[in-house]
């Protein structure tokens, strides 16, 4: 069996933000899914989120996960893999902060490790005019992490925002559709 776990960003994620959007779109098609409400978003620590992420991981038990984080959310996933984490059958790491970016309050959870990415079958996908990570920085993550990056021209954050509510193509990525 499978399942999915959802790691938003800072500030957390609305109900209208393609994440929200996709775990009713998982459910409706009886994926497990999970989508915890991370502690603090405004004033993330990644001790804590990471605390979280092993509980839903270990929640999950045994069935195959696919790991979808978006924006800190994705950050968390690549701080649990450096620590040496459970892997997950699949990761999609949607927009990540670049190592530039700065924020008081997410200190703790910079730099990102790009040492490991804790699944065999990952993929990064950024976009062209994030105001938070370059191209640059996202090649340079696709590098060292050593997988895929499809950039998305003019996508900004990839949040709802730049109109990432209803995102067809990560429910179709999940669904092997």
């Amino acid at each position: 069996m499978r399942a999915f776990l959802l790691l938003h960003g800072y500030e957390g994620n609305g109900s209208e933000h393609w994440q929200g959007w996709l775990a009713g779109e998982l459910a409706a098609a009886g994926e497990t899914v999970r989508y915890p409400d991370l502690p603090e978003p405004l004033q993330p620590r990644v001790d804590d989120w990471l605390a979280v992420l092993h509980t839903e991981l270990a929640a999950l038990g045994d069935r195959e996960v696919t790991v979808l984080g978006h924006s800190l959310g994705a950050a968390l996933w690549l701080h649990h893999a450096a620590r040496g984490g459970a892997e997950a059958a699949r990761a999609l790491l949607v927009a990540p902060p670049g190592p530039t970016w700065v924020n008081a309050d997410v200190h703790d959870f910079m730099p990102i490790p790009c040492t490991a990415v804790a699944s065999d079958d990952a993929l990064l996908v950024c976009s062209a005019n994030d105001p938070y990570c370059t191209v640059a920085d996202a090649h340079r993550y696709a590098r060292d992490l050593a997988v895929p990056l499809e950039m998305i021209p003019n996508g900004g954050h990839l949040a709802t925002a730049d109109g990432y509510g209803p995102w067809p193509w990560v429910r179709d990525w999940c669904l092997g559709t």
